[in-house]
């Protein structure tokens, strides 16, 4: 695929605020949900800005839930951080492990959600890791 590109929020103000961590302070933000092939457990994620050079995130946020249960709905989820608002940059390839800021949950994850900040492009997310033990159904 080509990756995932979201248009210029036009609520932007024309001079950036900047908060005490250095992230800009914007209205709004783009999140989209990844169901993973199978409940896990994370070890390492990537999140790949490749050829986004002009039109990338300046940050993001991952967030993970377990909810193996149809239908799915965002708005139930228990959400837990994966990883803090971490700064991107352009044409760049950005792993994280449990040295460089992925923190892991104690249960599954089902589901990713990314949200970028402000707006703009991801190439791929990636996440690697061990499935969880199927429970047997008796």
């Amino acid at each position: 695929g080509d990756g995932w590109e979201t248009a210029r929020n036009p609520k932007r103000p024309p001079v950036f605020k900047v908060n005490a961590e250095g992230m800009m302070e914007l209205p709004g933000c783009d999140w989209c949900i990844l169901q993973l092939g199978t409940p896990g457990t994370a070890a390492v994620l990537e999140v790949d800005t490749l050829h986004f050079k002009g039109n990338y995130p300046e940050s993001c946020l991952v967030e993970g839930c377990y909810a193996p249960q149809a239908p799915f709905n965002p708005n139930n989820a228990q959400w837990v951080p994966l990883l803090r608002r971490t700064r991107l940059t352009a044409n760049a390839i950005h792993k994280f492990d449990a040295s460089s800021g992925l923190q892991t949950p104690p249960s599954p994850i089902s589901h990713l959600r990314l949200t970028i900040f402000p707006d703009g492009g991801v190439s791929r997310v990636r996440l690697w890791g061990r499935p969880a033990p199927q429970l047997s159904k008796i």
